[in-house]
């Protein structure tokens, strides 16, 4: 029995993958630290990253930004269809079926990536089309993602470092709102990866007309995550958003990408909270918080000072002196 015992244990040192899967094969439930072997194993002769080797053998979500290698997690695939042709029963086929989907979810979150890297740098060079009728454009703004340009009826975003999530996000979330405000005349789209949206002619919001853009933006189904006067502008219309970097639904804020989580996490509990009306900000709270825990320990709202705490809507009690 003690023989049979230890041939069924994975030896980390001189397994290979098959080697340790087929050791698997007749089990009838599956500890942590046969989850953990499998890790280091893939992670050693397949080369994978330990985010990808949980995701596959531990079932954890892998993380919006996490490179999956699709060569390596079809290797693993491979591996894992050999092994179950030798399954012997139903709990073990479970666990093997559970690690193939692991691996197929893989790949279609690279296929995905793909798609959208290819989506971010298609398309015809329409700002050329725009220079001949307009010439060069005037300079408007510059930041640490890079500048902005004005020409024509068009405003350009051109960025140092390009997320392409964050891009299409926002792109998509600008020509949501247009549709909402029925302004779908002059919709924003990518050109050579440089994004393009309908310049707003207006003026700058007080303090308080930054408020009432957002309350009637919430109105609208959106919030947005860091509301100040340079986001907004004052038109015939009232105060209408100009910028839509984190700009999101209200009824589908969780699916959005882990970056612009972040970025809508980091400046809200940075100051985004004090121009947000007091009756919403309930429901702020609820959606930030929500995206910060769904970053877990990437959040920014882990280094929160007690006065960014507050400031974004958690009562936290007051200390009391210690009796001399």
């Amino acid at each position: 029995m003690m023989n049979i015992a230890f041939a069924n244990r994975i030896n980390v040192s001189t397994d290979t993958l098959n080697a340790a899967l087929l050791r698997k094969v007749d089990n009838h439930s599956f500890s942590g630290k046969t989850f953990t072997k499998l890790v280091s194993i893939a992670n050693r002769d397949n080369k994978l990253s330990s985010a990808v080797a949980e995701s596959i053998f531990k079932g954890r979500a892998a993380a919006g930004g996490v490179q999956v290698d699709a060569v390596s997690v079809k290797a693993v695939k491979v591996a894992l269809s050999d092994a179950l042709k030798h399954v012997k029963n139903e709990h073990a086929k479970a666990q093997f079926s559970t690690w193939l989907a692991s691996c197929d979810s893989l790949l279609s979150i690279g296929r995905d990536k793909e798609k959208k890297g290819a989506e971010f740098n298609a398309g015809p060079d329409r700002l050329a089309l725009l220079r001949q009728h307009h010439g060069e454009p005037i300079y408007l703004a510059s930041g640490s993602y890079g500048c902005v340009l004005k020409m024509g009826d068009h405003v350009i975003k051109q960025f140092n470092k390009a997320d392409p999530a964050a891009v299409l996000h926002e792109l998509n979330i600008c020509n949501d709102y247009m549709a909402v405000a029925k302004n779908q005349h002059n919709l924003a789209y990518l050109s050579q990866g440089e994004l393009v949206m309908p310049f707003v002619e207006g003026g700058a919001p007080t303090q308080d007309e930054v408020k009432a853009g957002v309350k009637m933006l919430y109105k609208q189904g959106f919030i947005m995550g860091d509301p100040k006067p340079g986001n907004f502008k004052v038109t015939n219309e009232g105060v209408v958003p100009i910028d839509f970097g984190q700009v999101v639904k209200i009824e589908d804020p969780h699916s959005i990408h882990k970056s612009v989580k972040f970025a809508f996490v980091h400046d809200y509990m940075r100051g985004g909270y004090r121009s947000v009306p007091d009756e919403l900000k309930g429901e702020y709270l609820n959606i930030f918080t929500a995206m910060s825990d769904s970053l877990g320990s990437e959040s920014p709202f882990i280094f929160a000072t007690i006065k960014q705490i507050r400031g974004v809507g958690y009562q936290l009690p007051n200390r009391n002196p210690v009796p001399q």
